[in-house]
């Protein structure tokens, strides 16, 4: 069994997904049923990623499962919200992609996130 991961997860209010538009459960397992990054898996960020990645608020997730890590972020087949980490000012993560030269990210559902017990 190969071991968890302690990473973080930007999510929109009320601890939605900006990309998927999915509510994730606090302490329950969620499953995305495989790992592809950019298109399928749970994707999280470590420590040394968070400036950039931005988000309304700022979880700490587990991951589990065959991890896949990249430049700017690391994808598993699961995860689970472990807590939340702190606020953010309420206006900072509309203004602060423009300011960097970036535009609002593409939006993209994923039918295959799915609650696991």
């Amino acid at each position: 069994m190969e071991p968890s991961l302690i990473a973080y997860k930007f999510l929109d209010e009320g601890a939605v997904g900006p990309f998927t538009g999915f509510r994730w459960p606090v302490g329950e397992w969620v499953d995305a049923g495989g790992v592809d990054p950019c298109l399928e898996g749970i994707h999280a960020c470590r420590l040394r990623d968070l400036p950039v990645w931005i988000g309304r608020e700022l979880w700490e997730i587990e991951l589990d499962g065959g991890l896949v890590e990249q430049e700017r972020k690391v994808v598993a087949p699961r995860g689970r919200l472990t807590r939340r980490v702190g606020s953010r000012s309420p206006g900072l993560p509309q203004r602060a992609p423009r300011s960097f030269g970036m535009g609002p990210p593409r939006m993209r559902r994923n039918a295959s996130l799915r609650r696991t017990g």
